[in-house]
């Protein structure tokens, strides 16, 4: 009895989709200058937080590294 090909996945299709979105409207800049001023933001108040003696910021750190790995898809999705 013949089995069905594997149904490809929800996350794959939303990256597919993405990925199309971004290269049919060009939305690489925004998101790369959006990004490099999120994590400014992010740095900024990571620096206010230990200023301030909250040294608890490991969740700004996480935000920080999500924004350039976000950042890092969008330019290497602009230059193809």
């Amino acid at each position: 009895m013949p089995t069905a090909p594997p149904a490809e996945t929800n996350e794959a299709r939303l990256v597919d989709i993405a990925t199309a979105h971004v290269r049919k409207f060009g939305h690489a800049r925004t998101t790369v200058v959006g990004g490099r001023f999120l994590i400014a933001v992010l740095a900024l108040a990571i620096v206010i937080h230990i200023l301030h003696g909250w040294f608890d910021v490991g969740a700004l750190l996480v935000y920080l590294a999500a924004t350039w790995a976000v950042i890092a898809s969008a330019s290497s999705s602009h230059e193809n």
